[in-house]
């Protein structure tokens, strides 16, 4: 089913983000910078809202990242991730948990 697919596409993709957010919280770490960066946090929303082209409205999709942020943030936040969960982009998709599962 497609919407099926679709799910599988959006919890890979979201992972991918999750794994991301790892190696720059890694960095952070390292630099001794904030987590928590407003500026940079609302850049990614007014990104996401000029490649969109709908049907979701800009409300919508501003929820939508200010949540996937707020729960990135959470689990940079608490240490939750680090250095040692990050993958190495060949890894990326390559197990069954994909590259952010367990983050």
């Amino acid at each position: 089913m497609r919407i099926d697919e679709l799910d599988r596409d959006l919890v890979d993709l979201l992972n991918e983000w999750a794994s991301c957010a790892a190696e720059i919280a890694a960095i952070k770490m390292v630099l001794g910078v904030a987590v928590y960066q407003p500026e940079r946090e609302e850049h990614v929303v007014a990104h996401a809202n000029s490649v969109n082209d709908g049907p979701l409205a800009w409300e919508a999709l501003t929820r939508v990242f200010q949540r996937t942020i707020e729960e990135t943030r959470q689990f940079e936040e608490k240490g939750e991730i680090g250095p040692g969960d990050i993958k190495d982009e060949g890894d990326r998709g390559n197990d069954d948990r994909n590259a952010g599962a367990g983050v």
